[in-house]
């Protein structure tokens, strides 16, 4: 989930029947969010979150039929309104990272496919790493992970 261009909480999607589950959580955050999720250059409205816990937190169920996109093109989830194709902001001037639903950054270099993991998400993707990038605020280890896709 981001807020303010910066990832700052978790959006749990999951299935049950019919029914889509968007399960929200800001820690941390006090101040209101009209929360939108964003997938396939659409926006859909789930709501205002409400204070629970030391953040914020939203649940939603939402028939499939509801829901403008497949589930599985969910991107990511921020504020109304906010730009369904946000990008985030690194050192690089020329780098425009795009956040998916799990908080990892994609962008795609004249040359290379890659992937920027949270560093205090501990976790690794395969490819060869590169040098750790701070983007919006926050340290990424970064991974090529394969070559740019051509049109």
């Amino acid at each position: 989930m981001l807020l303010d261009g910066r990832q700052a909480g978790t959006l749990t999607v999951s299935a049950e029947g019919d029914k889509v589950l968007f399960d929200a959580f800001c820690p941390g955050t006090t101040a209101l969010v009209r929360l939108s999720a964003w997938g396939a250059g659409q926006e859909l409205y789930l709501g205002v979150m409400q204070p629970e816990g030391g953040g914020l937190r939203l649940r939603r169920a939402l028939r499939r039929r509801e829901i403008p996109f497949s589930p599985e093109k969910l991107t990511h989830a921020s504020r109304r309104g906010e730009d369904a194709a946000r990008s985030i902001p690194s050192a690089e001037p020329d780098t425009l990272w795009r956040a998916d639903a799990l908080g990892m950054l994609w962008t795609e270099t004249d040359r290379d496919a890659l992937c920027a993991v949270p560093k205090r998400l501990g976790i690794a993707r395969r490819g060869e790493e590169l040098p750790e990038r701070v983007i919006g605020g926050e340290a990424y280890r970064i991974f090529k992970i394969g070559k740019k896709r051509r049109p």
